[in-house]
């Protein structure tokens, strides 16, 4: 079983470390253009088994024949290139799982699901947190209702002690974060699909000491593809990003004065655009270090033997100071390299191209983060 992982970076390095640890994985690839992120990956991890290879992704011929003769190829950089990776994917028979990003990128990975079933090999987009694990384990649990009605769904990445103004710290992509925070969020209301706007509909949400009472608020992307599919099914489904009180107020007016906007601006002499302005200025003052850890909520209600029922599910999961990985790493990295080997072993049969919480044991999964000690689930 042969493992490919492009990116060097945070979750890169997560994925390589579970990849490892797994006995079953023969061998495993990481491809990055930093070759000081690689040679940081190898002193850390090098043994026999791991290699490592300087390649620029955007380089589809070098690329191509890395994927060559691998099981499968796992895409933790931008999320820019993985509609082009997956047509690599295909061409070279290769199964493909990414952490996903955004939403007009899986639509176009989607349309390409007949080639994929035709080259005997599954695509699955989204593999991470949110959309991701948190896709799969909704599925799971509403499967514990006869008739399901309503899904709700609260997850955040938090710092265990947060930092005034916006009580949060750089647990991903700044850009990816914008995304959230500015794109419209898919939601079922009264049991049809729309769209609601994002850093709206505030709500309050408790959880144990000490995070506290947190807010809750809709972001894009959570959903994925869950509200087309339960649409005429559901009531009402909706997710929102879980943060410290305040923090979406200061998004908020962010957004409204223009500073998410992409088109450049002219400010006395020069053009600039208030998105790249903002993303900068985040870059370069929201914390880089310190402990964090995930929180999620899963919600949902419906018929169980002919009574209203309502069921929920509460995961807390917190960095990891003995292998030195953040929580966000953990939660977003092993979920997709537990995908991953499930493919290469043959667990998920369909062929094409999928969310996984259409093709992956919501059961399963728990079982194998519970044994990585990343998912402290209470039902």
């Amino acid at each position: 079983m042969s493992y490919l992982v492009l990116g060097a970076g945070l979750m890169g390095r997560a994925l390589v470390h579970d990849l490892l640890v797994n006995s079953e994985v023969d061998d495993v690839t990481v491809a990055d253009r930093d070759q000081v992120k690689l040679n940081a990956l190898m002193k850390r991890y090098g043994k026999e088994g791991l290699k490592a290879v300087k390649l620029n992704a955007k380089d589809k011929d070098a690329t191509s024949k890395l994927i060559k003769d691998r099981s499968v190829l796992i895409n933790a950089t931008s999320y820019t290139l993985n509609a082009g990776l997956t047509d690599l994917a295909i061409k070279n028979r290769c199964h493909m799982c990414d952490l996903g990003g955004n939403m007009d990128v899986v639509m176009a990975q989607i349309k390409k699901t007949k080639a994929a079933e035709k080259a005997g090999v599954t695509i699955l987009p989204n593999c991470g947190l949110a959309p991701g694990m948190a896709n799969v384990l909704a599925v799971w649990l509403m499967k514990h209702l006869d008739k399901p009605r309503s899904l709700k769904i609260f997850v955040g990445g938090l710092p265990v002690c947060p930092k005034p103004p916006l009580n949060y710290m750089q647990l991903f992509s700044i850009q990816g974060l914008i995304n959230e925070y500015v794109e419209p969020c898919d939601a079922i209301v009264k049991g049809r699909r729309v769209k609601l706007q994002p850093l709206k509909d505030h709500e309050w949400v408790d959880f144990p000491v000490p995070f506290g009472r947190l807010e809750a608020f809709n972001t894009s992307g959570g959903i994925s593809m869950m509200a087309k599919q339960f649409t005429g099914k559901l009531e009402e489904m909706y997710y929102k990003t879980l943060r410290y009180p305040g923090h979406c107020e200061i998004f908020r007016t962010f957004l409204e004065l223009g500073l998410m906007d992409r088109k450049p601006i002219k400010v006395g002499e020069r053009t600039v655009s208030p998105r790249a302005l903002l993303e900068d200025a985040l870059e370069k003052h929201l914390p880089k270090t310190g402990v964090d850890a995930t929180l999620m909520r899963i919600e949902v209600g419906g018929l169980k033997d002919g009574q209203p029922t309502k069921l929920s599910m509460q995961v807390i999961d917190r960095a990891d100071s003995a292998t030195g990985m953040s929580s966000m790493m953990r939660t977003t990295a092993f979920p997709t390299s537990i995908i991953a080997q499930m493919l290469v072993k043959g667990e998920i049969m369909q062929r094409g191209v999928f969310t996984p919480e259409n093709v992956v044991d919501g059961a399963e999964l728990i079982k194998r983060m519970r044994k990585r000690k990343a998912l402290s689930v209470q039902i």
